[in-house]
């Protein structure tokens, strides 16, 4: 993957919340790689500093998806498919 084909994406300053998105996004199969500033710096410094997402420019709508809630096309995809077997149509 080349470096300019990557986008930080900010996903706020609470840990849980960032490493949770990470899960949802690698969960949905996209590829993502979470920042942080665990360095040196004092605690308000560091507590302070947005968490980012790392992902290929092609996934950020997917991304933007998954944090919003909404499915993502390949989710969607399956979900529509797990329909259409339940339903027989």
């Amino acid at each position: 993957m080349a470096e300019d084909d990557l986008v930080r994406i900010e996903c706020g300053t609470d840990r849980f919340a960032a490493h949770t998105l990470l899960a949802r996004c690698q969960a949905e199969g996209v590829r993502a790689e979470l920042l942080t500033n665990d360095g040196g710096g004092n605690a308000l410094e560091l507590a302070t500093q947005p968490f980012v997402l790392l992902v290929h420019a092609d996934d950020v709508a997917s991304v933007r998806a998954i944090a919003t809630g909404e499915p993502t096309p390949e989710r969607k995809a399956k979900l529509a498919e797990a329909r259409r077997r339940r339903t027989g149509g």
